[in-house]
């Protein structure tokens, strides 16, 4: 009984909900944190930076995130096509 009142209280904290996928933030962050070490904002990066951008990201895990591609492209300003080219 008290497990069933757990469970069906609305006592507990607002859930914060949201369309993008676990993660999308900080991918946001790192490329923005990679675009600011050039002295550079993310759509200003050039194509040999954006490359070395997606490997770095690749490295790190970042792109196994849940529609990671679309997510960079939009950061980025560039096409999904662009980024996956720049991630081989």
């Amino acid at each position: 009984q008290g497990i069933l009142n757990q469970f069906c209280s609305a006592d507990g904290e607002p859930v914060a909900e949201t369309l993008d996928p676990a993660g999308a933030d900080t991918l946001r962050q790192r490329i923005d944190a990679f675009a600011a070490r050039l002295a550079t904002t993310p759509r200003e990066l050039k194509t040999e930076q954006r490359r070395e951008l997606m490997q770095t990201l690749k490295a790190d895990g970042f792109l196994d995130v849940r529609r990671a591609m679309e997510i960079v492209s939009q950061h980025l300003g560039v096409s999904r096509a662009t980024v996956y080219n720049d991630a081989k």
